[in-house]
């Protein structure tokens, strides 16, 4: 036999071969196959959820969501008890439970739940509302590998791997769940800060200079000197919020100083401050605004030493 009849034969084989093992080759690497879907998350279409509930031990939040027709002009459509919510926060963890991946049975026992935290005391237990069906769902510990976590449904005994980053998205607290940005302007815009109240003093920007005038010698300062100082004005957000108590507390205090921020044309935000205890955090309102905030030393601690 010729050697290209024999080169011949030989690749038909070989296409023949590929042709019949392609099939078992494809189911074993999971080419153009979905993943199981034993957890019926990819089912829930995000925009027809108006609800969540999540629970853990005694913690627990409730997420609504509320008809556009409802909405006061540039409000976020979600609410977390009566509070403004996060728009961000939802949607990230609307987009993550969209990206729930099914990795597979890890258990059928219902004793070995407690072993993968996705029992009824230690798990997180979350439930969706959507189109007028209820999807309850436990979350336990973290997996061997980043972004995975144990997962099962409420009312069934196996336990699934779960992969995504729907556990580091289900907040357990009101408060982590609430909108704290208390500024959101162009840092480029500013050309005035005011500070009165237990220190006077005043920043005026002149092209590319701001002059400091008030209760010290009047001196020009560079604008990267306060790069700083503008960002975290013009992107104040909260690291926390008041308590009844503490809002009763500072409404009463003594020595609050006002930071007023402006451009040429208009006035951004006016906010109240007031320090409980030196290097503590800031007790804060902004006009306009109905929270309270809790604001870090450190976001508003360069502005006043500019007259220490």
């Amino acid at each position: 036999m010729r050697s290209s009849n024999t080169k011949l034969l030989a690749g038909i084989f070989a296409i023949m071969l590929l042709v019949a093992l392609a099939p078992y080759a494809l189911q074993r690497l999971n080419w153009g196959q979905k993943k199981a879907d034993n957890l019926g998350i990819a089912q829930i279409k995000k925009e027809t959820i108006n609800k969540v509930v999540i629970k853990s031990g005694s913690e627990k939040v409730e997420l609504k969501k509320i008809e556009s027709g409802n909405l006061p002009a540039g409000k976020a459509g979600w609410k977390v008890e009566s509070y403004d919510m996060s728009k961000s926060l939802m949607d990230d963890f609307l987009m993550s439970l969209s990206n729930v991946t099914d990795e597979g049975l890890v258990s059928k026992n219902k004793e070995n739940q407690g072993e993968f935290g996705v029992d009824e005391q230690t798990g997180t237990s979350l439930t969706l509302y959507a189109n007028n069906k209820e999807f309850t769902y436990v979350l336990g510990k973290t997996g061997s590998t980043a972004g995975s976590f144990y997962i099962r449904k409420s009312k069934e005994d196996n336990v699934y791997l779960g992969s995504g980053g729907l556990k580091e998205k289900t907040l357990t607290t009101v408060d982590a769940w609430r909108e704290k940005t208390i500024t959101a302007f162009d840092q480029k815009e500013i050309s005035k800060i005011e500070v009165t109240g237990e220190k006077n003093f005043s920043l005026i920007k002149d092209k590319e200079i701001w002059k400091i005038s008030g209760d010290m010698e009047d001196k020009t300062i560079k604008t990267n000197e306060l790069t700083t100082i503008l960002t975290n004005l013009s992107a104040l957000m909260a690291d926390g919020f008041l308590t009844d108590a503490e809002i009763k507390e500072f409404k009463e205090a003594e020595g609050k100083t006002t930071i007023s921020v402006s451009s040429t044309k208009s006035s951004f935000i006016e906010l109240t401050v007031w320090q409980k205890e030196e290097n503590g955090d800031y007790f804060v309102s902004a006009k306009g605004k109905a929270d309270f905030f809790k604001v870090s030393s450190s976001k508003l601690m360069d502005l006043f030493k500019l007259v220490e």
